[in-house]
């Protein structure tokens, strides 16, 4: 049986929003736990670790963890590809949803369509964000544990690709074969930002665990709620958020739209 592991890289070091991994939201948790509590929610997810560092202030990540019963590995704080594949070696996983502790919105229905179409065998890598159609933060990235780990074995990466885990491989599609699925009609809103970067991000974060409670994460209802909130919005739509692989406009890749699919 293919074993699929879902990685969170996560920190206590943010620059812009330090300490943003434990906060707590109004739903009483952690940004930490929300994440991994969307990411378990995947149907084909076996499991969910966190890839923290070595970093004496990261302890309280690993302790959380501990306590929550979350699975963690730590690894180098700035090479998150070798942390990321000591978490998947510590995992024993064949296949890797690779995510963000910044990434409160992910989709289980849109990941798990991610997975099927990697499992039919086509493809190195399987996203949604290569060129940005989803709100920025709705993505998944999934490919194959071994694709990591020949990644990590090479010398020639740049700080760059060991930073950003999955850049050295959507810089180049004339070497991997990469599917990035579109949004249909329905979901497409690329003016959306939904990630948590700055303090804008999390008291948007808030208005919406508040008003809607977990629920109010299901993308559906977050564009119901951009549509009846707008006041909410507008202070996150003019910060930038310059790594995301959209913005770089590559070529060479395949698109297929995605499924539509109901809260």
């Amino acid at each position: 049986m293919t074993r699929i592991i879902a990685t969170v890289e996560a920190r206590m070091g943010s620059t812009r929003l330090p300490g943003k991994t434990l906060m707590i939201l109004p739903t009483g948790e952690t940004l930490l736990d929300l994440v991994v509590s969307r990411l378990r929610r995947i149907p084909s997810v076996h499991e969910v670790w966190v890839a923290t560092s070595l970093a004496p202030q990261d302890d309280q990540i690993q302790d959380h963890c501990r306590k929550a019963g979350i699975a963690c590995h730590r690894g180098s704080e700035e090479d998150v590809l070798d942390r990321v594949c000591g978490a998947l070696r510590a995992a024993s996983g064949d296949m890797v949803v690779q995510a963000g502790g910044d990434g409160p919105y992910v989709q289980p229905p849109l990941v798990e369509e991610l997975i099927n179409r990697f499992r039919t065998g086509r493809w190195d890598f399987v996203c949604s964000d290569m060129r940005l159609t989803y709100p920025l933060g709705v993505y998944g990235h999934v490919l194959a544990a071994d694709t990591l780990h020949r990644l990590n074995a090479r010398k020639d990466l740049t700080e760059a690709d060991r930073v950003d885990v999955v850049r050295a491989i959507f810089e180049h599609p004339e070497t991997y074969r990469i599917l990035s699925l579109t949004a249909p009609e329905r979901f497409r809103r690329p003016d959306l930002r939904l990630t948590i970067d700055h303090p804008q991000d999390m008291a948007l974060l808030h208005a919406i665990l508040a008003e809607y409670g977990s629920a109010g994460l299901e993308l559906v209802t977050l564009l119901e709620a951009s549509r009846l909130h707008p006041d909410w919005f507008t202070p996150v739509q003019s910060l930038a958020q310059v790594s995301s692989p959209h913005l770089m406009a590559l070529k060479g890749y395949e698109e297929i739209e995605g499924v539509v699919w109901h809260a």
